[in-house]
């Protein structure tokens, strides 16, 4: 038996004891978790002397300001380094060392064309807070999403689109798989393929012991919208909804991110979804799309909209903590 199947079944005994200490009625119960959840693109800690300029030090100050999250969901970090540097940042700002992170297995590879070196190498992550949750050893795996390529769907090579799933036990409340995902963009092939990408998530979350958690979470930058122009939900979305995932921001939906092109489109592409192991959706309490002006309050700067969104080049002029605005949940 192996060091991860060994701890699989440990875990899975302190489960069923949880469940019958909760009282759940029904062989197939399991205990659910009330978890604090972030998730965030954070291209690459870009600072306002980049290329491309942002300020992220911002946004751990206002996570700091508020109930800390039980788990952070990061797309887009520059490698394991800035990972460390997140955390110790995010560690500072709550005045504790209550947060640990781990990347994506593998090195960060070069992929990306804009900004040059400071966003050439990128991972997706996840923080937890440690005093919370624990993470059940041997459980992080990773799987490349999908994007098309001579008009088929393929594992994609970048390790920007290297998704990742873990699984953590709940203090007092069961077990949690969490993973952490970034989809290819339109323009690299992604948009056909986001209906795959989606069953890949379903089956990655449902295979073995990630299946039998009580709480599922997906979130990330899924790089496109649940909509299509004809105000209809897409075939990925309608996927996701019938593996009984709930959407974080289906009622409020705000949008996360600003194209580039197109004349500043706005578009809600990172989201929060999530469902319990029994196999019915979860339900959500307090989301909130972390919004660029509230986060640069904390510098007491002068801060507008039209004076962030103004692309020179490819880039914008960085009022703001990251290209991406986060999203914030309990989930339940």
């Amino acid at each position: 038996m192996t060091r991860f199947h060994a701890c699989a079944a440990v875990l899975a005994v302190a489960v069923a004891t949880l469940a019958g200490a909760a009282g759940a009625s029904g062989a197939g119960s399991r205990p659910t978790p009330s978890l604090r959840v972030y998730t965030v693109n954070m291209e690459n800690l870009l600072t306002e002397k980049a290329q491309c300029p942002g300020d992220w030090h911002n946004l751990a100050k206002y996570i700091a300001d508020r109930p800390k999250p039980d788990i952070v969901f990061l797309q887009e970090i520059g490698g394991k380094t800035q990972l460390r540097e997140f955390v110790a940042r995010l560690n500072r700002a709550t005045r504790g060392n209550d947060f640990v992170g781990m990347a994506a297995p593998g090195t960060a590879n070069t992929h990306e064309r804009t900004c040059t070196a400071q966003k050439s190498h990128q991972l997706n992550a996840i923080v937890w807070k440690r005093d919370e949750l624990a993470y059940l050893p041997g459980s992080l795996k990773s799987w490349q999403s999908l994007h098309e390529k001579h008009h088929h769907c393929v594992r994609t090579k970048h390790s920007g689109t290297r998704d990742l799933k873990a699984i953590f036990s709940v203090k007092g409340q069961g077990t949690v798989t969490a993973a952490s995902l970034h989809w290819s963009t339109p323009y690299a092939g992604g948009r056909p393929c986001a209906a795959a990408n989606a069953r890949d998530v379903d089956r990655q979350l449902s295979a073995g012991d990630y299946g039998g958690t009580g709480l599922q979470i997906a979130a990330g930058d899924l790089n496109i919208s649940a909509w299509t122009r004809a105000h209809q939900h897409r075939a990925w979305y309608q996927f996701l909804t019938r593996a009984h995932f709930a959407d974080a921001g289906e009622r409020a939906a705000a949008w996360t991110h600003v194209a580039k092109h197109g004349a500043g489109h706005k578009r809600r592409i990172d989201f929060v979804w999530a469902r319990h192991g029994a196999g019915d959706p979860a339900r959500f309490v307090g989301a909130v799309t972390v919004g660029f002006k509230e986060v640069a309050k904390l510098d007491r700067r002068p801060w507008t909209e039209r004076h962030c969104f103004t692309y020179p080049k490819d880039h914008q002029l960085g009022c703001d903590y990251s290209e991406h605005r986060a999203v914030s949940t309990e989930v339940r």
